[in-house]
């Protein structure tokens, strides 16, 4: 039996008088016993001292991969460069990160506008079903059975054509935080810190001009979710688990994984090696990106590549499997020479759909085809 006082704080805030009834819904329900009615002081020396309230954890962590997706919104613009740096050449501004509350995996998408956001929120769930069909032992409808979609309140996250996308994968709404309080959504919120925190040390090691930070918060993506985390199962075993096996049941793979901004050689193919001649050096400087196995953007679909993603001298980003690498400038994680950018390239580099497109490296700039 319960106290009358508590019998009667749940009468009032349920609307029922039937004992009975609030007796079965303590046995049901949590979050029932114990609670003591508020009693909040709200005379005006009160309303004076008033501060934000401390956040509580409010969400159960997902039981399955999808069952929850936080999503947030970050962005970088010209004045986010250190001083003396071109922003006018800058390829992205805005970036979509999803983060899975299961296992927290990470998926990064990028655009240049804010209104094309919605179109990487759609990219997302399309990866999303495509990987899972593959990778898991779920049965899919429509790409992906998913139960929430947890944002902030930002109007890119709740507009119209968002809750149309929503509602095509059979989403009827989000769970959103409330205006200004950013700790609702600290899952998305701590990861695009740490994601920029290690996109900066990638582009301080390495030398790649910051115009292509983009490509440091994918690598930065891509090795977060393949760096184990400590769990204890329910029999009281500790397991290492990384959240790439959580989230699609199987180990990662690492015998690709490259350091950002490695030095290397690319060997040229086709019309690009027969304007060097027979005499002329077969291969030209570039830097490691990424692997394409970690996913690159192209024609809104979000691919994967059977070769690495480059930097080329001109600013060019393209791909090749045919690369001899050196990690050894970057080992020590210490100040890399930077990497020499022609200014022959195209001012917006690579695009949203990151076409890839290799010129001649004399001084014609003839446009040749893509290397294999």
């Amino acid at each position: 039996d319960r106290p009358d006082a508590e019998i009667g704080l749940w009468a009032a805030r349920l609307g029922t008088t039937d004992r009975r009834l609030l007796l079965r819904t303590f046995e049901a329900a949590d979050g029932m016993r114990g609670v003591s009615m508020k009693r909040a002081a709200l005379d005006k020396l009160s309303t004076a001292h008033m501060r934000r309230l401390p956040f509580e954890r409010s969400f159960p962590r997902a039981s399955r991969p999808l069952e929850v997706t936080h999503m947030d919104v970050g962005s970088i613009s010209k004045y986010d460069l250190p001083p003396g740096e071109d922003g006018g050449r800058m390829g992205m501004h805005y970036f979509l990160v999803c983060v899975d509350d299961h296992s927290r995996h990470k998926r990064v998408y990028f655009c240049k506008k804010k209104d094309q956001i919605p179109d990487l929120i759609l990219m997302y769930f399309r990866d999303m079903g495509s990987n899972y069909l593959f990778g898991s032992h779920l049965v899919l409808h429509r790409g992906f059975q998913s139960e929430r979609v947890h944002t902030d309140g930002g109007l890119e996250l709740n507009s119209q054509r968002v809750s149309d996308i929503l509602l095509s994968f059979g989403l009827a709404a989000t769970v959103t935080s409330a205006p200004d309080t950013p700790s609702s959504n600290g899952v998305a919120e701590r990861a695009i810190q740490t994601l920029m925190r290690d996109a900066v040390a990638r582009l301080l090691t390495s030398g790649v001009p910051n115009r292509y930070w983009h490509h440091a918060v994918r690598h930065a993506a891509a090795a977060r979710n393949r760096l184990a985390s400590e769990r204890v199962d329910r029999d009281g075993v500790v397991l290492f688990l990384t959240p790439h096996e959580l989230f699609f049941g199987r180990r990662p793979d690492m015998r690709h994984m490259i350091m950002f901004g490695a030095p290397c050689r690319i060997v040229l193919q086709g019309m690009e090696r027969q304007r060097r001649g027979k005499l002329g050096a077969p291969a030209v400087p570039a830097r490691i990106l990424a692997h394409g196995t970690d996913g690159v953007q192209i024609d809104k679909t979000f691919r994967l590549i059977l070769g690495y993603i480059l930097l080329t001298h001109d600013g060019r980003v393209t791909y090749s499997r045919h690369v001899l690498i050196d990690e050894r400038p970057l080992i020590a994680g210490g100040d890399a020479v930077p990497f020499p950018i022609s200014d022959c390239g195209n001012d917006n580099d690579d695009d949203g759909d990151e076409h890839a497109r290799v010129v001649d490296y004399e001084e014609d700039n003839v446009e040749a085809d893509l290397l294999e």
